[in-house]
């Protein structure tokens, strides 16, 4: 069994949201349900991709509204061949959201407002009715009729952990496979360096006890 410096795990996050704080607070309990306190590898890996998801525990909210083509182009180059076809979507979070996620079944979303009420929340930012769905009858949680629940100390830690469970990250952490782990949470690469540096932080944060 492993333990979390809370304190250490703060100094990395500074400007953690109040929110995420108080869940963090709990995660030895919490997470030892879901067998990821089980070694010191599992630990450090939840934690790591937990903190770059949610940029150092400061967004519990996928921010949709770009300022730019350039940049809509560089994140979704399928959905936007030209800059000409992203102009209608700057400062437009809504509107993106529908274009994006909207008639996504591969994401559950079904009904014309999927797409935007079930942007990415949480830590590790759970995207889709499907997910919401799914991860709301795992824990009991009615997160379709209220999807902002994902953002309260009471679910902010165990959903993520649900995910985490889920996707089956922890035989990946077992192995200190951080892409695979990386590819199960976001279904690529994204973001893979920046994974490895959390990765590194965190290993200090747990102590095997």
């Amino acid at each position: 069994m492993t333990s979390i410096s809370y304190g250490k795990l703060m100094e990395f996050t500074p400007k953690a949201l109040p929110l995420f704080r108080e869940a963090l607070r709990c995660a030895d309990r919490v997470l030892s349900c879901f067998g990821i306190m089980n070694s010191p590898n599992r630990t450090a890996h939840f934690l790591a991709q937990i903190a770059h998801e949610s940029d150092a525990f400061q967004r519990n909210k996928e921010n949709l509204s770009y300022s730019t083509p350039e940049r809509l182009r560089a994140v979704w180059p399928s959905r936007f061949p030209t800059l000409d076809s992203a102009m209608p979507f700057i400062h437009n979070p809504k509107g993106l959201a529908l274009h994006v996620y909207g008639n996504r079944m591969d994401l559950g979303n079904t009904e014309p407002e999927d797409g935007w009420n079930f942007i990415g929340r949480g830590l590790i930012q759970m995207t889709g009715r499907g997910m919401y769905s799914r991860i709301g009858l795992l824990l009991d949680a009615p997160f379709v009729s209220n999807p902002e629940l994902v953002n309260t100390i009471h679910y902010a830690l165990p959903a993520a952990a649900e995910i985490w469970r889920l996707k089956g990250c922890n035989r990946h952490a077992d192995v200190n496979d951080l892409e695979g782990i990386t590819r199960r949470i976001n279904g690529g690469l994204n973001g893979l360096t920046s994974r490895k540096v959390w990765l590194d932080k965190m290993r200090t944060v747990v102590t095997d006890i």
